[in-house]
């Protein structure tokens, strides 16, 4: 009988490792950087173009990167690394009143989405905006929230706060109950009306006789340009 034989080598395929080390996870919004593998000369498939790994180019969810090389015997091998991504959650601040509010106005709630975050900013107290411990003029609200999967995100907001206007009043002499009327007069700025019992605002008068006998509080009410009233 006769045959021929023929030796045969079989080569050990070339290590490869990818040794840019991954986090166990990334959010949407991260920055992207490129991947290190050895040898040198391979191919990135998977979550990857090239080899940069771009957390906000990727589908959220877990993502797996290969890098294959096939050395000069054409033997190929290859190292896989995961990771996951999460998505950045979409987050939003609103109030019920957004237009300019007066230093001597209430407190004003605000809101956001989604709910857990924590409100920031001069004047915020838990979820409420006093302007009267604002500062006068622009103020930023900044809300910021993280979610479960540790990925953060925020909005801001401008709440403008004016300042109340300074109003004074002159002290009045007495009057005899018999007086029909008087012209009211000493409240500053001008243009502000007077109130209380037995006082025509939109004249400026004051009606001795209708008030009666005693002591009697006149006040003077004043509202300016940004529409900031104090008395």
């Amino acid at each position: 009988t006769n045959y021929v034989s023929r030796s045969v080598y079989v080569n050990n395929p070339q290590s490869v490792q990818i040794t840019s080390a991954l986090n166990a996870s990334y959010c949407s919004h991260e920055a992207g950087f490129n991947l290190q593998a050895t040898p040198s000369g391979g191919t990135f498939t998977g979550s990857i173009t090239s080899s940069y790994f771009d957390p906000s180019n990727s589908i959220t969810g877990q993502q797996e990167i290969i890098y294959t090389y096939t050395d000069s015997n054409l033997c190929v091998n290859s190292d896989t690394v995961s990771t996951i991504v999460y998505i950045q959650p979409t987050v939003y601040i609103t109030t019920t009143n957004n237009q300019a509010l007066c230093l001597n106005a209430n407190s004003l709630a605000l809101f956001a989405s989604p709910f857990g975050g924590t409100f920031t900013g001069n004047g915020v107290s838990g979820s409420n905006f006093n302007p009267g411990n604002a500062t006068i003029g622009n103020n930023q609200i900044v809300y910021n929230y993280t979610s479960s999967d540790g990925c953060s995100n925020s909005d801001t907001m401008n709440l403008i706060v004016n300042t109340q206007p300074t109003v004074n009043l002159s002290s009045f002499s007495d009057e005899c109950e018999s007086v029909s009327q008087i012209n009211l007069t000493g409240g500053s700025p001008q243009g502000g009306n007077y109130f209380g019992i037995a006082v025509n605002g939109l004249q400026s008068l004051f009606s001795p006789n209708f008030a009666g006998v005693g002591s009697h509080q006149i006040g003077y009410a004043y509202m300016d340009g940004n529409g900031c009233r104090d008395t």
